[in-house]
């Protein structure tokens, strides 16, 4: 009893002396709101920031879905724009550079840290797909969509541009595109994707 006693307490004193004493929490991958702190000091010691800089590309690796991606600017917190990216596509966001602190969601989704789910490369940035935000397109409701009605949610989608709800309209015209494409409906799709061209420019 008093050997077993003795080799807890000298466990004990080792594994403390292994524990820094400051111990660097990192804010989550992603989240349902994006606090970061202030100024580019406050969150490179909360661990916002890393110091990696560089251009922010989207590789949209859907065969069938189209993707409104939301950027938000660490300073303010708000955003900074949104990009549409259809089937197949992939592009820089634009010619910006972005820090590992900013935001990136996909639709609705939770806005993530751009630096914690991308690769990067000094050469390339920061690089996202759908699969390093936790979405696996295979698994998206193609059946869903086979029963949906397409006219329907891109009737609603002009309606809702002439309302000037400019983001709202490109999201029921881009889902639109993406039925009229499931469902074979490839002049619709065509037309539909024009309009959606056009309300971007």
């Amino acid at each position: 009893m008093k050997s077993v006693m003795s080799a807890a307490v000298l466990l004990t004193f080792i594994t403390v002396g292994l524990i820094p004493q400051e111990v660097k929490a990192q804010p989550p991958a992603c989240s349902s709101t994006y606090n970061p702190p202030a100024t580019v000091q406050e969150r490179r010691k909360a661990g916002w920031f890393d110091g990696r800089v560089g251009r922010a590309a989207f590789r949209n690796t859907a065969a069938e879905t189209t993707f409104i991606i939301t950027l938000y600017h660490p300073d303010n917190r708000a955003p900074f724009g949104w990009y549409v990216f259809e089937p197949k596509e992939s592009a820089n966001l634009d010619k910006s550079n972005y820090g590992s602190d900013w935001g990136i969601q996909i639709g609705d989704g939770p806005i993530c840290l751009i630096g914690r789910v991308s690769t990067y490369s000094a050469k390339e940035g920061f690089v996202v797909t759908p699969q390093s935000m936790g979405i696996d397109p295979s698994l998206l409701l193609d059946d869903l969509r086979e029963r949906e009605d397409g006219f329907r949610i891109r009737e609603n989608g002009r309606v809702l541009s002439r309302q000037g709800r400019r983001k709202d309209a490109v999201k029921q015209l881009a889902y639109a595109a993406d039925v009229f494409r499931v469902q074979k409906k490839f002049n619709e799709e065509r037309a539909t994707r024009n309009e959606l061209n056009k309300l971007m420019r």
